[in-house]
C-alpha cells in the first residue's frame, strides 16, 4: 500500500496471519495448492517491507531504507514473476500445459533476476522518493535505452497473467473472470 507506513503495516498485520492459516489449511487438505496458499503471506511480508521503507524515508534511516526497499523490490521484480507461474505449474494436471507453464516459470525467474539483481547489487540503481503521497521506486534496468518500460511491463504481465490463463483449472479461470 503506497499510501503510508500505517496502511502498509495494517495490511501486513491482516495478511500474514491469514497466510499462515491458509498455508496450514492447504497443507492438510491439498498440498498441491500451497503455491497459491502462500500468496497472502508473501504479500503481507511485502507490505511490511514497504512499511519499513516509509519509516526509513520519513526518519532518514538509510540502512533500513536500503534493506527494506530491496526486499520490496525482490517481491515486485522477482518473486511474483516467478511464483505465480510456479503456483499454476504445481496444480496443472495437463502435461502440455504444464510444460508451457514450466517454461514461463523459468523465463519469469531469469527475467526477474535480470531486473532485480542489478538494483540489489548496485546501490545507485534504486532510488526512493515520495511522489504525491505515494512511494516511487526509481530503478535503473539493464534494458534501459534498449526496451521501453511499457514493453517490459507488458512482458511481465504476459508471464504472470498468461500462466493463470493457461491453467486448465476452473477455480483459477473463475478468479480471472470474476
Amino acid at each position: 500500500m503506497c499510501f503510508s507506513a500505517t496502511a502498509s503495516f495494517t495490511v501486513s498485520a491482516a495478511l500474514v496471519p491469514l497466510g499462515q492459516y491458509t498455508i496450514a489449511r492447504v497443507r492438510r487438505v491439498n498440498p498441491a495448492w500451497l503455491g497459491f496458499a502462500a500468496f497472502p503471506l508473501a504479500f503481507g511480508v511485502q507490505q511490511a517491507l514497504e512499511g519499513v521503507v516509509w519509516l526509513g524515508l520519513e526518519g532518514g534511516n538509510d540502512a533500513a531504507l536500503c534493506i527494506a526497499s530491496r526486499g520490496f523490490l525482490f517481491f515486485s521484480h522477482l518473486f511474483w514473476l516467478t511464483w505465480v507461474p510456479f503456483a499454476v505449474w504445481m496444480v496443472e494436471p495437463e502435461p502440455a500445459r504444464k510444460r508451457v507453464i514450466g517454461i514461463m516459470t523459468a523465463v519469469g525467474c531469469v527475467y526477474g533476476l535480470s531486473v532485480f539483481l542489478p538494483s540489489f547489487l548496485i546501490r545507485d540503481w534504486l532510488q526512493m522518493e515520495v511522489v504525491e503521497r505515494s512511494l516511487d521506486y526509481k530503478t535503473t534496468l539493464i534494458y534501459d535505452g534498449i526496451i521501453t518500460r511499457t514493453v517490459l511491463r507488458l512482458f511481465y504481465a504476459a508471464l504472470v497473467v498468461g500462466a493463470l490463463f493457461l491453467s486448465s483449472h476452473r477455480r483459477i479461470q473463475l478468479c480471472l473472470a470474476g
